[in-house]
Parts: C-alpha cells; structure tokens; sequence
C-alpha cells in the first residue's frame, strides 16, 4: 500500500510593525465604536493599528477590498465583541493579531492561525518563560478559546524545527507552532491548527500600504 500523502505546507504570512507607523491613521468607521470605548489615547493607538494593519493583511491576502471586508469579533462562549477572535466571512483566511508595547503583529493563513508578540520591555508573562509564553499564547489565539483554557494545561514537544501540543485542557490539538525569526525587542510564535508543516513569510508594511493605494 503506498504511504498517505503529505499535508501540504501552509502558508502563514505575517506582519510586525511599530504602533507608532499608525498614528494619524484614520479608523474604520466600522471599527470606531470599539476603539472609542477605550478609555488611554495609547490604548486606542494600539486598537487602530491591530484594526488597520489586520484588515489590510486580509485584504492582501484575500483579494477582497479593505472598504469590502466583513469582520466579526464575537467571542464564541459569551458573545462579547471586546474580546472575540476576528473572523473574516467569505475571504476563505484565518487572521490573528497582537499587540504588545511598541508592537503589533497579524498572521494571516488559509487555515486557523494565531501570533503572540511580547516586547521584552513590557514582559508580563510571571513564572513563564517569556518564549514558552507566546508559543502556548499563540496556540490558545489559534483555538479562539483564549484563557478560557488553562495556559498551565497546554504541554508542547519539540519536533524538528517545530512545536506540537501534546496535551491541551483536558483533550488533545492538533496544531504546529513555530518561533518567529528575531524581531529586534520582542520575542514571538505562530500557530497553525492541523498538522501539516507551516512556511512562514514575513511581510512588508510599505507593500500593504501600495496594494490600499491601488484598490482605490
């Protein structure tokens, strides 16, 4: 009997940039609400950068205009749009962000991702280890759950060039982490859920900004 074939590679793009290249930006009118809630000009800073940089992420990645894309952000235990994954109806990607310190940082793929940045200067992740942290961060970002699941419960293995959840609650995940290549001041990790192996390419905050410019 021929062996099963291969999962193919997916492909997870992602993007880091300092907060401060969003000031000025205007808001999504769609997004204004929740921004205006927060009460610290910083706060709403890093809101519009998350809101900007990940819907012009989609958008690349998509092919679906910016001004055109549908975003929900409830979150699926209580309903709350404070504090819901993103999801983007009928672009066919997944999209995760974060924000931490000077940083935001989105990851966009064909299946469910999730990123964890944390600027060394703000680490607030107590008796983790700081890299520890954004990997199972970014593996409870991928699931949506949150820390409506145990960060204590997550237990990763190292596999080759990657990570694997070995135990997740009180069951099982399939999901694949890797560590994000050296960002000067922060540490980070992506996950992807499934099990085929992941490629990650950096992107660039200039070519976002040229594809809005073309879309109009």
């Amino acid at each position: 009997m021929p062996p099963a074939p291969r999962p193919a590679p997916a492909i997870v793009r992602w993007w880091c940039e300092p907060v401060s290249a969003f000031a000025g930006v205007p808001v999504p009118p769609a997004d204004a609400p929740r921004i205006a809630r927060l009460a610290r000009d910083a706060d709403r800073l890093r809101a519009v950068a998350g809101t900007v940089l990940l819907r012009r992420a989609v958008a690349r990645t998509s092919g679906v205009r910016t001004a055109d894309l549908r975003v929900s952000r409830s979150c699926r235990r209580c309903g709350s749009d404070r504090h819901g994954k993103p999801w983007f109806p009928d672009t066919g990607v997944h999209a995760s962000v974060s924000h931490s310190g000077g940083f935001v940082a989105v990851a966009v793929a064909t299946r469910p991702v999730g990123i964890d940045i944390e600027a060394l200067a703000a680490h607030t992740a107590g008796e983790w280890e700081l890299d520890e942290w954004v990997r199972v961060e970014s593996v409870l970002k991928a699931t949506g759950d949150g820390l409506a699941v145990d960060p204590r419960s997550v237990e990763l293995m190292l596999d080759g060039d990657h990570r694997r959840v070995t135990a997740y609650g009180e069951g099982a995940l399939d999901a694949v982490i890797v560590d994000l290549p050296t960002v000067a001041g922060a540490v980070g990790a992506v996950t992807a859920l499934g099990t085929g192996p992941l490629v990650l390419r950096r992107g660039d905050l200039g070519d976002l900004d040229v594809a809005e410019d073309a879309r109009g």
